[in-house]
């Protein structure tokens, strides 16, 4: 059986949910069955793991006005490794990959992860570039209703596969016990773990405010982004500049996570957050701001907390509760794994990718 050629394209290789989500698959596909190739716009972090699983090539490709290189480029490799398969990842890399794969017989996949609200004009681009992909996928239903709803996508061309993460390997993982030492966090102070990148959409300033009405609480974020500087200023004119501890990117998140209190996620929209699902599947308690994205995963007093966007009082008293009341904070973290393991483990997501791989090129 000959094997099926599958070009990723994706617009960088630092973490972040859709990076870690294709090292994932691109670990997990059957190698007797698919080949994988992974293009980039940019490297990054994760470029020497992707280096180690398959072909990996970054394109260099930085600003805008360099798209249509990227276009000729990422056609030639489409054509050299006789490519069956393009599946796409973030709005630059796909609007290039719908382009590149004109031409040829690839069939395109689009990968949608979160609902472009920012961002209204990509949703245009999305809707008037459409007739060049053949399947979109989403990671949530509520993305999956955003892009019929909003961009106008035929839902007959969109499969929802949710995120999974290698729960078995998580087990397996000890927490960081010298964290707080190489910190300078004390012993008796509680720890909460945000693991999000500092970008307007999650929403940092409610966090560091509900962090000024906790006493003997740090904050470890895991995550860089255009506004580190800003936010580190902000923690500074809140007076909690040391309490907040800024970690930037990083590949031992789970030690670092499996370290603390709880963890937390003040975001104003989501694709399927796998930081919330990191935080579940380390055993740790869950404290998010209540979105449909959030919703299809955690039930509020069940298996996490749920708190009204931009309100930092309440989320510092969803984070005062799970760090003091041990009964309550116990139910939530054994059904939240319980759940995890059972709904988001990484063996679902091969599967369905690899069938949809299988699918596309029997058309």
């Amino acid at each position: 059986m000959r094997k099926i050629n599958v070009l990723n394209i994706i617009t960088g290789l630092n973490p972040g949910g859709a990076e870690e989500m294709l090292l994932r698959t691109v670990q997990g596909v059957n190698k007797n069955k698919f080949r994988m190739v992974v293009v980039s716009f940019v490297g990054g972090m994760l470029k020497k793991e992707f280096e180690v699983l398959c072909s990996t090539q970054v394109l260099n490709i930085k600003s805008t006005l360099k798209f249509p290189l990227a276009v000729v480029k990422v056609h030639r490799l489409i054509k050299k490794y006789n490519v069956a398969v393009v599946h796409a990842y973030l709005f630059h890399a796909n609007i290039v990959a719908r382009f590149a794969a004109i031409g040829t017989s690839a069939k395109v996949i689009s990968a949608i992860r979160i609902k472009q609200i920012e961002h209204p004009w990509h949703n245009w681009v999305d809707r008037f570039t459409r007739f060049l992909v053949d399947i979109y996928t989403t990671n949530s239903e509520s993305v999956t209703k955003f892009m019929i709803n909003v961009c106008r996508i035929n839902n007959k061309k969109i499969v929802c596969i949710k995120n999974g993460l290698e729960i078995e390997k998580i087990d397996k993982i000890s927490a960081d016990h010298m964290l707080r030492k190489k910190l300078g966090i004390p012993q008796k102070a509680k720890v909460i773990i945000s693991s999000a990148n500092m970008r307007r959409q999650k929403d940092y300033p409610t966090l560091f405010k509900a962090l000024t009405l906790l006493k003997n609480v740090h904050l470890i974020i895991i995550g860089g982004g255009p506004l580190q500087k800003e936010y580190e200023l902000l923690a500074k004119s809140l007076g909690i500049d040391n309490r907040v501890h800024f970690l930037g990117f990083i590949r031992n998140f789970i030690e670092v996570t499996k370290a603390g209190d709880a963890g937390v996620l003040s975001t104003f929209y989501e694709g399927q957050p796998n930081a919330v699902l990191v935080y579940m599947a380390t055993k740790k308690p869950v404290v998010t701001t209540s979105i449909p994205e959030t919703r299809e995963l955690v039930k509020n007093n069940f298996d996490g907390l749920l708190i009204p966007p931009r309100n930092p009082r309440k989320f510092a008293a969803g984070i005062k509760k799970v760090l003091t009341d041990k009964k309550f904070t116990e139910k939530l973290v054994n059904n939240a794994y319980k759940k995890v393991k059972k709904d988001h483990n990484i063996t679902r997501v091969i599967k369905e990718t690899e069938e949809l791989y299988t699918k596309l090129c029997a058309e």
